[in-house]
């Protein structure tokens, strides 16, 4: 489920996020689009980092993450992770845990970008049934997210 609402209140639900995440088993993560950044803020770089916040929340890195990172450095010169690739490991990441995402001002990303975010997250979502995904952004993302999702989205103001 995909939970879209205006900016607002990104900083309460987060708040609560991890106020809820010391108390039980479960992972939060956040990412925050800036209008200022936007040339640096690609997909790879939003999943990358949600990736590597909750990787920093675990005790030990999952094998099959360490394994694809060193396999990537046997390319020359090293490759980067593709977003894919991050999908992947976003979603051996969340399998032991809840885990709830807030991705906070979507519509500051470039639009080029927009649909593969929302692409990455709805896969996520269809492979990680403990994930959780909170967006805030402007009423042309909602309808973005309303017609990739059929009917999975929960909206408010």
């Amino acid at each position: 489920m995909l939970l879209l609402t205006g900016s607002n209140g990104s900083s309460v639900v987060v708040d609560y996020l991890c106020h809820q995440a010391i108390e039980q088993d479960m992972a939060v993560a956040c990412f925050y689009y800036d209008f200022a950044s936007r040339e640096a803020q690609t997909p790879t770089n939003m999943l990358g980092s949600l990736v590597k916040q909750l990787l920093a929340g675990l005790g030990e890195i999952p094998g099959e993450i360490v394994r694809k990172f060193r396999n990537q450095k046997k390319v020359i010169g090293g490759r980067k992770l593709q977003l894919d690739d991050l999908v992947n490991m976003f979603t051996i990441v969340s399998a032991s845990q809840r885990t709830f995402v807030c991705v906070d001002a979507l519509d500051e990303c470039l639009p080029e970008h927009q649909m593969d975010i929302l692409d990455a997250l709805e896969q996520i979502l269809e492979m990680s049934p403990k994930v959780r995904v909170f967006m805030t952004g402007s009423s042309h993302i909602r309808v973005m997210v309303r017609r990739g999702q059929g009917g999975s989205v929960v909206c408010s103001l």
